[in-house]
């Protein structure tokens, strides 16, 4: 009976030692699965953290090239304000030519009006005098 109590006990811690060994299976089984779980999401978080990297270099030099453009526009937009002035001057210049260029034209044409009304009064002035050369020499 003694022998029997110590095989029940016997037994009975014998398969509670294989109830815990396979508890600990399993819980090991478990942690394995829950590491390699979290050694995917490490390598996840890896990938995510290398692809945000990039994009954040890739905008940065979009934003660099955004930043030249823009200074590529105001550059010309005051190339062209600058242009804009030299064309209003240029016009200026150009009205002012032609106007001295009118005026010009008017000071002749009122010379030589001048001029033929000088030539009228002198050809009026000797035939004046040419009457008066005939009515005196009779």
């Amino acid at each position: 009976m003694v022998q029997r109590k110590g095989q029940r006990k016997f037994r009975t811690l014998f398969l509670n030692k294989i109830h815990l060994l396979q508890v600990i299976k399993f819980l090991n089984i478990k942690i394995r699965q829950q590491q390699l779980g979290q050694k995917e999401q490490d390598e996840t978080i890896f990938e995510l953290k290398d692809e945000l990297y990039k994009t954040k270099k890739q905008l940065q030099v979009k934003n660099t090239e955004v930043k030249q453009l823009i200074d590529q526009d105001k550059a010309q937009d005051d190339k062209n304000i600058e242009l804009s002035k030299i064309n209003v001057l240029l016009q200026q210049q150009l009205i002012y030519k032609e106007s001295y260029s009118q005026q010009h034209e008017l000071k002749q044409q009122l010379n030589e009006k001048s001029i033929q009304q000088e030539n009228l009064q002198l050809i009026h002035l000797i035939k004046f005098e040419l009457v008066i050369i005939k009515l005196i020499s009779g």
